[in-house]
């Protein structure tokens, strides 16, 4: 089993101690609900960012350089 470390801001540490206490009162591990968290997340997360990329100019300079032209 690899192990990770995991940062977790102070903005969401209350987070984090709801994660503790579902897994303090059922058989999942704190592992496991971040694991099924990120599983449900995680392509919404990709799909928006790939969404920005779109709307975005891929050459930033380029933009710049036709606005001082």
């Amino acid at each position: 089993m690899a192990h990770k470390t995991l940062y977790i801001r102070s903005a969401d540490e209350s987070l984090w101690s709801a994660a503790q206490r579902v897994a303090d009162q059922t058989d999942l591990s704190v592992s496991q609900i971040v694991a099924e968290a990120l599983k449900k997340q995680l392509p919404r997360v990709v799909e928006e960012i790939e969404r920005r990329k779109q709307v975005q100019p891929v050459d930033e300079w380029a933009d710049f350089a036709a606005d001082v032209a």
